[in-house]
């Protein structure tokens, strides 16, 4: 329940936070349902630290991630695949890819836009916008979308925060 409440409880000052702790958080909300429709997840233990709004930075994480398992679950009903996802950290950058089948060219272009939809009824289109928004405006960082061999690649860049080039100067 607490970590629930601390999840949505909106951020009101930028703090330096770890990566990889506030995406454990967010892969504990949706481990039941990769879990349930045999996703398997897998993350490098690297981290970093950045400097923003942790809750809203877990709110992307889980965003993304519920658009990963979604594409998995539609693709295992046409083509019977072991659904995975794979979240790497390295430099600033986080990308999360899953074997969803992939973003067609003209939707890729689309996707960010506020009300834009794939999912019908089911979508609001409010989702990847609102991620866009976080990493862009409220963390000056860049959500990016790329096509890989058997899905989708969400990138997020961030800048190195200001304890981190601090360190770097002192070197």
């Amino acid at each position: 329940i607490n970590q629930f409440r601390n999840f949505f409880k909106p951020d009101k000052e930028r703090i330096i936070f770890d990566v990889l702790d506030a995406i454990k958080d967010a892969i504990f909300i949706v481990s039941s349902q990769l879990k349930n429709n045999l996703i398997k997840l897998s993350i490098n233990n690297e981290s970093f630290k950045i400097d923003g709004f942790a809750n809203e930075f877990k709110q992307v994480i889980l965003n993304l991630l519920s658009n990963a398992h979604d594409a998995i679950v539609e693709r295992q009903k046409s083509d019977h695949i072991s659904g995975k996802i794979e979240i790497i950290l390295e430099n600033q950058t986080i990308k999360i890819q899953d074997n969803g089948g992939g973003i067609p060219t003209h939707v890729a272009q689309r996707i960010f836009e506020p009300y834009f939809t794939t999912k019908g009824d089911h979508g609001t289109g409010i989702g990847l916008h609102m991620c866009k928004t976080i990493i862009e405006d409220n963390m000056r960082g860049k959500l990016s979308v790329h096509h890989i061999q058997e899905g989708t690649q969400m990138k997020i860049t961030l800048p190195q925060t200001l304890h981190q080039e601090k360190e770097e100067i002192k070197l």
